[in-house]
């Protein structure tokens, strides 16, 4: 699939297999967790009539029992939880970027490495990997965040192929166009109020 760049460049989006993804993203929260900081499920115990103990899995749904200090305890164990769930989401969303935008995507690499020198300017270490260095490329030269959210979107229509049928991929692409043009309007908001903001400062 073609894909052109409003910058130009021009990409051809090949097929990638989503089991081979997905392992990506699995060891990508393997390797999270191997480093610690990563926190399990959080428990509360209680008794029964006959005493004994139980332990059961916290949710939303019990997080403000009568007691005042389980109920904080409760509450702070399991916003630790969620922030570590988070967390988790991040690392794999990156590494399945990562991953599509270096071994899903050709492209010819400029010849001119006036880019190395931008990168050093904004303190990013030009990778001496092929593969590395062709992603940086990607990531802080060629593509828009925009431009990325879409490609990613397509690739993982290309993977599944004739799995999804064409009404699905229309009404996916429609509302990856709207949610595209919301982030615009967003961004271009934001920065034209940071401008405003510095020009009333400076008055």
């Amino acid at each position: 699939m073609e894909y052109t760049t409003e910058k130009g460049l021009a990409l051809i989006l090949k097929e990638v297999s989503p089991a081979l993804v997905e392992r990506v993203v699995a060891r990508a929260e393997e390797d999270l967790r191997a480093e610690g900081g990563i926190i399990a499920r959080p428990t509360y115990t209680l008794k029964n009539a006959a005493g004994e103990t139980q332990i059961f899995e916290l949710t939303e749904k019990v997080l403000a029992p009568s007691d005042e200090n389980e109920a904080a305890y409760r509450q702070a164990t399991w916003d630790a939880y969620q922030s570590s769930q988070q967390k988790i989401a991040e690392v794999q969303s990156e590494a399945r970027v990562k991953f599509l935008l270096t071994w899903a995507i050709d492209f010819e690499m400029p010849a001119d490495n006036a880019w190395h020198r931008m990168l050093k300017a904004a303190g990013v270490e030009v990778p001496e990997d092929e593969d590395e260095r062709r992603f940086a490329f990607l990531w802080y030269v060629a593509l828009t965040p925009l431009e990325i959210q879409t490609i990613v979107a397509e690739l993982s229509i290309l993977a599944y192929g004739k799995a999804v049928n064409e009404e699905d991929v229309r009404s996916f692409r429609d509302g990856l166009q709207d949610s595209v043009r919301q982030r615009a309007k967003n961004a271009i908001a934001g920065s034209v109020r940071a401008v405003q903001e510095i020009g009333g400062a400076e008055a």
